[in-house]
Parts: C-alpha cells; sequence; structure tokens
C-alpha cells in the first residue's frame, strides 16, 4: 500500500511506517520483538517525547506486515491459568506504529508530517478471591490493580482539567501513565474498547469498567496535523527573500503606468495570480508560525513539569530534615538522660 500511494504521487510523497511491540510485566518494560533481550529503559526528550529505548523497530509496507508483528509479539507475553481465565494476561501490552510522509516541494523544502497509533492491551482488574491467586500471580496481580488505579486517577484528573479546574495530572505514577501521556492529554484522539462480562459474580468489575470508560469520554483534545518543514539555512532564507520580492511586487503593481485600460480576462487573471500568491505566503508563514507555537507550549509543558518535581524534591527534603532534627533531638534527649542517671548512681555509689 505504501508503494502505491508513492507511485501515485509519482515519488514526490515518500511513506515510512515503522512498528515495535512491548509489554510492562510487573512495571518492567520487555521488548516482545526480542525476546532475548532483558528490559528496555523508558527516556524522554523535548523533540521525540516519551520513548522506548533500545526497542526493535521493523518497516511494514500494509497491513498484513503489521497484523503479523502483532501476531509474533503476542505469543511472547506473559499469560497465566488463574480460576478466573485459563490464559489470563499478566502484563499490559502497547502496539506502537510510527508514520511518517515527507514531500518534497519546488522550493526545496521538505514537509513532514507525523503520526503515531498506539493499539493498548490492558490487563483486567483481579479480585484474589476470586482468582485464588497467590506467589507470583498475586504480585503480578498487585502490580495490575496498581497501574489500573493510576490510569484511572490519571483520568479523572484529564477531566478536572477539561472542565475548567486546575489539577496536576500524575503521568509519572506509573509506567502505563507515562508511556501513553501523549495518548491520553495530548495531541491525540483516544478510542476505548471496554470488556465486559454478564455474569452476576462480576457485577463488581463490570459496573466499576463502565464507570472508567464513561469517565474517559468526558476528556476533551484538539487534535491538530503533525506538520512541519525542514531545510537548510540557505534555502529557508531564499523562500522568505523570495515570498517578499513578490509581496514588494505585487505592491508596487498597481501604481505602474498603464496607460491602456486592462480588459475584463487581464483583471481576472491578474487577480487568480495575486490570490495564489498571497495564498502561498500565507500559508507558508502560518506553519513557521504553529511550528514555533508548538515548540514553546512543548517546551512550556516539560519546564512546568520540571518545576514541580523539583518542588516536590525539595518538600521531601525539607520533611527529611525535619524528621533527622527530631531524632537528633530525641538522641540528644536520651544521652542527657543516660548522663544524669549515671551522675546520680556514681554519687550514691
Amino acid at each position: 500500500r505504501i508503494a502505491h500511494e508513492e507511485v501515485r504521487t509519482q515519488g514526490r510523497v515518500k511513506y515510512l511506517c515503522r512498528a515495535s511491540y512491548i509489554e510492562i510485566y510487573n512495571e518492567t518494560i520487555y521488548d516482545l520483538l526480542d525476546p532475548l533481550t532483558r528490559t528496555c529503559a523508558m527516556r524522554e526528550d523535548i523533540k521525540r517525547g516519551v520513548f522506548i529505548d533500545g526497542v526493535t523497530e521493523e518497516t511494514v509496507q500494509d497491513p498484513n506486515e503489521a497484523y503479523d508483528v502483532f501476531v509474533r509479539g503476542t505469543t511472547n507475553r506473559h499469560v497465566s491459568a488463574t480460576s478466573m481465565n485459563r490464559e489470563s494476561s499478566r502484563s499490559h501490552s502497547v502496539l506502537m506504529l510510527v508514520i511518517q510522509s515527507l514531500t518534497q516541494m519546488d522550493t526545496g523544502l521538505t514537509e513532514i508530517r507525523e503520526a503515531k497509533f498506539n493499539l493498548v492491551d490492558l490487563a483486567g482488574s483481579e479480585r484474589q478471591k476470586l482468582a485464588n491467586t497467590s506467589g507470583m500471580r498475586l504480585k503480578e496481580a498487585a502490580n495490575i490493580n496498581k497501574s489500573l488505579s493510576t490510569l484511572g486517577n490519571v483520568i479523572n484528573s484529564l477531566v478536572d482539567v477539561a472542565s475548567g479546574k486546575s489539577r496536576h495530572v500524575n503521568y509519572r505514577d506509573s509506567k502505563l501513565t507515562f508511556l501513553l501521556r501523549d495518548s491520553l492529554g495530548g495531541n491525540s484522539v483516544t478510542f476505548i474498547i471496554a470488556n465486559v462480562s454478564p455474569a452476576v459474580c462480576n457485577d463488581v468489575e463490570t459496573a466499576s469498567t463502565l464507570r472508567f470508560a464513561q469517565r474517559a469520554k468526558m476528556i476533551r483534545n484538539k487534535a491538530v496535523v503533525n506538520q512541519d518543514m525542514q531545510g537548510n539555512v540557505a534555502q529557508l532564507q531564499a523562500e522568505i527573500q523570495r515570498l517578499k520580492s513578490q509581496v514588494a511586487q505585487l505592491k508596487s503593481s498597481p501604481n505602474a503606468g498603464i496607460r491602456t485600460p486592462p480588459t475584463a480576462e487581464s483583471i481576472v487573471s491578474a487577480d487568480t495570480v495575486k490570490s495564489e500568491r498571497e495564498h502561498r505566503t500565507t500559508q507558508f508563514l502560518l506553519i513557521l508560525a504553529m511550528r514555533k507555537l508548538r515548540e514553546s507550549e512543548r517546551q512550556k509543558a516539560r519546564y512546568a513539569e520540571i518545576i514541580f518535581e523539583l518542588k516536590d524534591a525539595l518538600d521531601r527534603r525539607k520533611r527529611q530534615l525535619q524528621q533527622q532534627k527530631l531524632v537528633v533531638k530525641l538522641k540528644a534527649a536520651e544521652i542527657a538522660a543516660l548522663r544524669r542517671n549515671a551522675s546520680i548512681g556514681y554519687v550514691t555509689s
């Protein structure tokens, strides 16, 4: 399909689709496409956002190849039998697809558009009484329930933010919410499929799942196209100079000495050329302005998170210092009491 689109655009547009598949098992990230890899680290970058460092990425050309990646990765997931499910998922999995398009413009600049598709399979919450889990299965269930609880808290905070309240969203409380930060409250469109059971014994889980989906529907995101322009400094300066010269020419053309009255056809042609040039100029300047605005908003959000984390760390440090001072005072009081007792015993003896 990608090859067909490139042929249709006569090679002016190049497409690239990369696929990766990971799971979060006991708050540890594993690469499902490379079982030999022990763990993967999650990083954050101002330009790239949150990403998995060292994860295997495969290039796919059509939906069938993407499905093959999904099938191969699913065979490496952590599953186990419980009293409620014969093949219970013991981890959360995320299939990530990154689609990029590069368009070569006549001016020599490159227009880049990027979209990320995250297909998330959440492990279901479990009650130990019904699942009869113990040992490692119980630890897995505890981590699953903890991450799902954190996801619910993040969604509640995002709903409050959408309603106009000032709230800090704790994405960093779990690996799952931190990885899906852009999918939940960023530049994205999110769909949730809730799996529920008609059994009476699962009425509590069913009601909880439906409430979770209802709260998620109240999140309001405004998604825009991830569009960017790239080129060297000389190309950008040449394009700006060309646009300036066109604007100057359009401003000076009405003052030119034209003694013969223009025909209706020439007027329509001149207006068409003028409107097309003005449209191209406005579009280019708008793209540059949107790019600068997105970068400034991303940096502002990153700086706000860093400031909040530093304040939180400072508050924790202050509490630790207060506790240490209290401990020192208690020890000093104990030492003084021991000295008094020792001096009294020496006098009586």
